[in-house]
């Protein structure tokens, strides 16, 4: 999360699809929307196959993974990516 979903969707790296590449603002929600699929997609992979059950990544008590976890659903949802796709990573955020 924190390598490969995290570095896409700050605000400094769309900005310069922006400015020097010229993509307008639906053409970078289109780029983020993609990347961020991909990396919760991955992470809902990962987590379907944790050995027990639990509300958090990787179970009972919140660790690291959530805490990484947490800026990408929020950006994701700012960016108006369906996050329902991924049930086994969002348990926590689907009601906010």
């Amino acid at each position: 999360m924190a390598c490969e979903i995290h570095p896409l969707n700050n605000l400094r790296v769309l900005e310069y699809l922006g400015r020097e590449l010229h993509a307008d603002e639906a053409a970078r929600g289109r780029w983020y929307a993609h990347w961020v699929a991909e990396g919760l997609a991955a992470i809902e992979k990962m987590l379907a196959a944790r050995p027990g059950p639990g509300p958090f990544c990787l179970g009972a008590a919140p660790t690291m993974a959530d805490v990484c976890l947490v800026p990408q659903v929020f950006n994701a949802r700012r960016y108006r990516v369906p996050v329902e796709p991924y049930p086994s990573s969002s348990p926590w955020w689907t009601s906010a």
